[in-house]
């Protein structure tokens, strides 16, 4: 009877073990499900380095994000915070198999026009590197995301600023308008358009010369013509090397931007002295002896455009002499 008891309790042992063992195995599984699903990019990150990203703008980045060494995915985007007026991004990567340097490169970019962002990282062009990065380092140079948004807001602002250029230029244009367009000037100005009616009536002879033109080489046309579907097939390359610009000269087309911007102020600052009576141009155009000059000069021309009208280009006024003759002799 003893010895029943004493394998009725080895079995009741063997099967409380085997109970608890179960027990730690589903629960060693709980949690490693867990943790995959809160975090996936971390389960695995044992031995990888952390270091620190500070940028002005991170755009729409997140965390799990890739980062890339010119473009093979070393590691992701641990996480982000606003810090010291600007935002700290902490990444992890393998720095046994990819070692980064002070060196690099350092910018977030984004897939395509419409791709999610990641950390993108380039090695120096002349290959020139000191000591690899380390747990703990900041990258104080991390170039923030090129912001279409905001490109275009600039946009919008400079077509603003040349709307007010605009409205400068109709003011010295009416100013103009009352200072030189005068009784006579009118007259000459329409005598000049009388005679430039006589010359469009020789358009009609221009035209059918070209239309010979056409006529004679229309299979050089229709070739041509035939090769401008394989030129739309590059259509998609083109498009890619048109990213790839925008990508590669953001700087440079931001700055574009400013430069236009900054002239635009200066414009409408000078056409505004101009509205207003200021300066060496404003001067010149409130002087009589300038207008009665541009008055002689309409009338001039117009002199000029009768004679060529009704004598042609070879016509010499009566009483002309050449004055190079005159040295000769």
């Amino acid at each position: 009877m003893e010895s029943g008891t004493l394998h009725h309790q080895k079995s009741d042992q063997s099967h409380a073990f085997r109970v608890g063992f179960f027990m730690l195995f589903g629960l060693f599984v709980t949690g490693i499900l867990i943790l995959v699903f809160a975090g996936k990019e971390n389960v695995f990150s044992w031995g990888m380095a952390t270091i620190s990203l500070r940028t002005t703008d991170c755009g729409d980045l997140k965390r799990g994000a890739d980062v890339r060494l010119s473009g093979c995915r070393i590691g992701f985007v641990q996480d982000f915070e606003w810090k010291d007026q600007a935002v700290v991004i902490s990444i992890k990567y393998d720095n046994r198999k990819y070692p980064l340097y002070p060196e690099y490169e350092f910018s977030i970019d984004f897939a395509g026009i419409l791709g999610e962002s990641y950390i993108l990282i380039k090695p120096p062009a002349d290959g020139v590197v000191t000591s690899p990065l380390t747990t703990g380092h900041v990258v104080k140079n991390c170039r923030g995301v090129f912001n279409i948004q905001d490109a275009a807001r600039n946009v919008m602002d400079l077509i603003k600023d040349f709307g007010g250029v605009l409205n400068s230029v109709t003011g010295v244009v009416k100013r103009i308008d009352h200072m030189l367009v005068t009784t006579q000037n009118l007259e000459g100005l329409t005598t000049i358009v009388s005679n430039a009616a006589v010359l469009t009536a020789k358009v009609p002879l221009a035209l059918d010369k070209v239309d010979g033109l056409i006529t004679v080489n229309s299979n050089a046309l229709n070739l041509a013509i035939s090769n401008l579907p394989p030129l739309s097939s590059k259509g998609v390359y083109i498009a890619s090397q048109l990213e790839e610009l925008l990508r590669n000269h953001r700087p440079e087309i931001e700055s574009i931007v400013t430069n236009l911007d900054l002239s635009s102020q200066n414009t409408r600052q000078l056409l505004g002295s101009l509205v207003g009576g200021e300066g060496v141009v404003a001067s010149l155009l409130t002087n009589q002896m300038w207008q009665s000059n541009f008055t002689l000069l309409v009338s001039n021309l117009t002199l000029l455009s009768r004679n060529i009208n009704q004598h042609g280009l070879p016509y010499k006024p009566r009483g002309w002499t050449d004055p190079g003759a005159q040295k000769g002799k």
